[in-house]
């Protein structure tokens, strides 16, 4: 597969690799690249339930983000904006999915504090950002990273940023959401 890399001004490692079909597909820093299958997962988190990815399938979009370091620090408005917005993520037929590398107890916490309606899973083995592809091998925590993976389990759009203070509007990905519908 030919591979381009470039560092934008915004901080995003961005490979432009040559996908299925020949077409041009977006691989942010080694992430999974755009017109491929997610990978599947089953993380705990809360409720206190596992999710699993495939549980999805065919019923949802998923709007999967990594979110970075420590989430007790990290309250950031990612999460708040989120929350803030999940009506509209459920209008657009999307269910939205956190993954932090914390362990499972302290998402509780979060949880509850933030009055989240979405899960918050724990990736404490870092398998799951590995798989990825957003994991920070040397500090060990997921870069912030944002994935769209359509019914039928293949992503749609991806964006990883190497600076954690960087993130996406919930309008600019409710435009992703709405292309992985059609």
């Amino acid at each position: 597969m030919a591979r381009l890399a470039s560092v934008l001004s915004s901080g995003v490692l961005l490979a432009l690799s040559l996908g299925p079909g020949g077409l041009a597909s977006a691989q942010p820093g080694g992430a999974v690249d755009v017109g491929h299958p997610a990978p599947g997962f089953t993380l705990p988190g809360t409720p206190a339930r596992p999710v699993r990815l495939s549980d999805l399938a065919g019923e949802r979009i998923v709007m999967l983000q990594f979110q970075p370091g420590d989430v007790l620090q990290a309250c950031d408005g990612d999460l708040v904006a989120r929350r803030d917005g999940y009506a509209r993520f459920q209008e657009a037929g999307a269910e939205v999915i956190t993954i932090t590398v914390d362990r499972p107890t302290a998402l509780g916490r979060v949880h509850e504090m933030l009055g989240l309606p979405f899960p918050l899973l724990s990736d404490e083995t870092r398998e799951t950002s590995r798989r990825y592809g957003v994991l920070d091998e040397v500090s060990g925590i997921a870069r912030r990273a944002y994935f769209v993976i359509d019914r039928r389990g293949v992503v749609r759009f991806t964006r990883v940023f190497q600076d954690p203070a960087e993130r996406l509007t919930n309008d600019a990905l409710l435009q992703e959401i709405r292309h992985a519908a059609q």
